[in-house]
């Protein structure tokens, strides 16, 4: 069954979007009125509500007898409204907004082109794709890649299975680590502004342009550092902390990982292309990317195809983390670095296991609760 339905704003601010399974895609056009388009069963019907004093529009589907489960919503709104969009099961994709986006969602991938203000994404077991937004950028994962591009602002992203990509970005704060995948940062480094990335077992890549005034702090356990950014390469020792500057200083970089490489790099030079982007785990039937080590202290990943609920999800990334951490400490890679390993795992667990555990945790409580109305 298709549904299609135009009313005015009457004086509404921003839309709420929720559906259990299917997709949401919104555009903007210049009016004052909203369209909804939106296909599903017969036995589902959209309710369009206005709360908050009238200042939010809440579209939601509604069945007859038990749940709405699928519906695909094309929604057309002002170009300024703020979204907020929520699917359990669902891709959601914003072509074009000029206002804050919040967008939820535990299986499906986010693809947001634009957002001012605020662009605040989470998603469970979904990739993120961000382009052209400007403001706080706020992004969580605990499955897939994270993806920002021809953005301004500062950023803040966690991911627990994934890498995190930022090309072509002019940003003043960058606050990121992932526990099972790569950081790329190809950006600015504005000063006065901190930049700080984190990884467990993956590769941080740092690309540089020679107009860049930094100070730089890097740290690794049982990965290795190299850099160019002051002529020839140079690799520094692993288990101990370095510092220097290049530029007379300026922009605070910081960079950590334990058991993957840091590269420090001028643009332009060999290897600086960003990793192409991969589909997310979910879409190839994998629920969960663990970290461990093998027999030979070298990083490897085992994928758990089972147990794909929120709590089964918790309870693999923080033994996996563990895992990781205690095999890392136990190699004792180079002399004195036991310190250094305690001080980032602990971080990483920090920012990354209890963060994101307690993500998977609400979100499972949140789609419980969906499935009981």
């Amino acid at each position: 069954k298709r549904q299609d339905t135009t009313f005015a704003v009457d004086g509404a601010e921003s839309v709420h979007v929720e559906t259990m399974g299917g997709s949401i895609e919104v555009l903007v056009w210049d009016e004052d009125r909203i369209r909804v388009e939106a296909e599903h069963s017969n036995r589902t019907y959209i309710e369009i509500e206005w709360r908050r004093n009238g200042r939010e529009i809440d579209i939601e589907p509604e069945a007859r007898r038990g749940p709405a489960n699928i519906v695909d919503f094309r929604i057309t709104v002002p170009r300024r409204m703020a979204l907020n969009l929520d699917g359990q099961y669902a891709d959601l994709r914003i072509e074009g907004a000029d206002g804050q986006i919040e967008a939820e969602t535990m299986q499906g991938d986010v693809h947001i082109v634009g957002g001012r203000g605020t662009v605040k994404v989470e998603s469970t077991m979904g990739s993120v794709y961000i382009e052209g937004a400007e403001g706080t950028i706020e992004v969580e994962t605990s499955a897939a890649d994270i993806h920002v591009v021809d953005s301004s602002g500062e950023i803040f992203a966690e991911s627990a299975g994934g890498s995190i990509v930022m090309e072509n970005v002019d940003l003043r704060a960058v606050d990121v680590g992932s526990t099972g995948g790569r950081v790329h940062y190809d950006g600015s480094f504005q000063p006065g502004g901190t930049y700080f990335f984190g990884a467990h077992g993956g590769t941080l890549t740092i690309v540089v342009g020679e107009e860049a005034q930094a100070s730089f702090n890097v740290a690794t356990v049982h990965g290795s550092i190299t850099s160019n950014l002051r002529g020839e390469v140079e690799a520094f020792r692993g288990g101990e902390r370095h510092e220097f500057e290049i530029g007379g200083g300026g922009a605070i970089v910081e960079a950590e990982t334990f058991g993957g490489r840091i590269r420090l790099l001028r643009r332009g030079s060999e290897g600086t292309d960003a990793p192409v982007r991969r589909r997310s785990p979910v879409r190839d039937g994998v629920a969960m990317a663990l970290p461990d080590f093998d027999a030979d202290g070298e990083w490897s990943w085992s994928w758990d195809r089972e147990d794909v609920s929120g709590a089964g999800m918790t309870a693999g990334l923080t033994a996996g983390l563990a895992a990781g951490l205690t095999a890392g400490l136990s190699e004792g890679a180079y002399e004195g670095s036991a310190e250094l390993a305690a001080e980032i795992s602990e971080r990483l667990q920090d920012r990354l296991s209890e963060r994101l555990s307690n993500r998977l945790q609400r979100t499972s409580s949140t789609s419980s609760a969906t499935n009981r109305r």
